[in-house]
């Protein structure tokens, strides 16, 4: 199901030819389901962009480029309007709130009047420097569409609607952001899945607190959330509930504590956040299918092992009994 942002987007860009996209520099767009926005709208991927990017070096430069301009975005505050280092004109609008800025919107991927000869001379200049041939970036540019100064301030009023939008959205979903971190390149600071960071910060806070009395609505006041958005947001990216992860934190650090003898099982129970003995024993038989002090046996045993020594011991990898 479409999200609002992305229905907005799509019926802006449907007025003219000017593409729309939003760089999401904090993962904001994986807290707030209705600021989701499919590929298409998360990069550069007009004719013109994918065949500048189509090499290694093209899509570094790209990058770089959004690097720069993101920067720009962060520093001033505001939006504007320039050409990219290929020529290219887009309105750049970033997304503030609370002072923090979330993200930037890029409108355009067009020609302004004028500019070709510019759009020419800075293609020409980047294809000698790196070493490549000019000639299909030139074509492609005489194909793109060329748009009216006037144009462009009547697409930065439409930008900013979609802007105002996004900024109401945020603000309905009380989101602890000041907690978000900007990234100039959030979406590539990491080659696996991101973890939206309301569930990143949910995560950490339980790490801190797993011996104290944990609930879904103490975490999500600490958070500055609401606990149904926290709870549901955390359920659609970690995959399991935050209730659930509680307990995998609170089983994973009595395990190892049950590898060494210092403490007794209702005394590490009671160390990792469980205030009852027979309600410890019995989550650790939800995860481990045996008792505490069933494990403390076989490990002893030598029946199990972690990874390389009881520092890595975690339900999930241990050996298989």
């Amino acid at each position: 199901m479409s999200s609002l942002l992305s229905k907005l987007i799509s019926l802006v860009e449907s007025d003219g030819p000017l593409r729309l996209n939003f760089e999401d520099l904090t993962g904001v767009t994986l807290d707030v389901p209705e600021l989701a926005l499919p590929p298409k709208n998360r990069f550069h991927v007009c004719e013109f962009c994918m065949l500048a990017k189509r090499t290694r070096r093209g899509h570094l430069g790209c990058n770089q480029n959004k690097n720069i301009t993101n920067r720009l975005a962060r520093r001033r505050g505001a939006g504007f309007v320039g050409q990219c280092h290929l020529g290219m004109t887009d309105i750049v609008e970033p997304l503030v709130y609370q002072g923090r800025t979330l993200g930037v919107f890029y409108y355009g991927s067009v020609l302004l009047e004028k500019t070709r000869d510019l759009a020419e001379r800075r293609i020409k200049r980047y294809c000698e420097r790196n070493e490549l041939n000019p000639g299909p970036l030139l074509r492609q540019l005489h194909k793109m569409p060329v748009v009216k100064t006037e144009e462009v301030e009547r697409a930065r009023t439409q930008l900013w609607l979609v802007r105002d939008l996004a900024l109401k959205l945020v603000e309905a979903s009380s989101l602890p952001v000041e907690r978000y971190r900007t990234l100039l390149n959030f979406g590539f600071t990491s080659k696996r899945r991101l973890l939206p960071p309301l569930t990143q910060a949910a995560m950490a806070y339980v790490h801190r607190r797993y011996q104290d009395a944990l609930e879904v609505t103490k975490i999500a006041a600490a958070l500055k959330c609401q606990p149904t958005h926290l709870s549901r947001s955390f359920k659609k990216s970690a995959g399991y509930t935050l209730t659930e992860y509680i307990k995998r934190v609170r089983i994973d650090h009595a395990m190892r504590l049950l590898s060494s003898e210092q403490y007794s099982v209702g005394e590490i129970g009671f160390m990792v956040g469980f205030q009852d003995q027979s309600h410890f024993g019995k989550v650790f038989r939800s995860f481990l299918h045996m008792t505490p002090k069933e494990f403390r046996e076989k490990y002893q045993r030598g029946d199990i092992a972690g990874k390389a020594d009881s520092e890595e011991i975690t339900f999930s990898n241990i050996q298989r009994l």
